[in-house]
């Protein structure tokens, strides 16, 4: 006897996309899946930027997509939380 496999259904609803560029827009509730690499703490959305909320240090967005790497990490040391 042959079963068939329900199908899943995917999301067709797309984040907004930037007006210029059409990539699609980081939002702050996308960032409830992220921490930051170096402390685990959660993140921030800035205007070009995440910020880590414990370490405070900041993250580059590119294209939408926040590049956490510990490597291109920025420390503000004046930025306090």
């Amino acid at each position: 006897m042959h079963r068939v496999r329900p199908s899943l259904k995917m999301s067709t609803v797309m984040p907004s996309s930037h007006p210029k560029s059409g990539t699609p827009m980081l939002r702050a509730e996308d960032l409830r899946w992220l921490a930051c690499p170096i402390c685990h703490s959660s993140l921030a959305l800035e205007s070009t930027a995440v910020r880590c909320t414990g370490c405070t240090r900041s993250y580059p967005v590119e294209d939408g997509i926040p590049v956490l790497l510990a490597s291109r990490a920025i420390l503000d040391p004046h930025m306090h939380f």
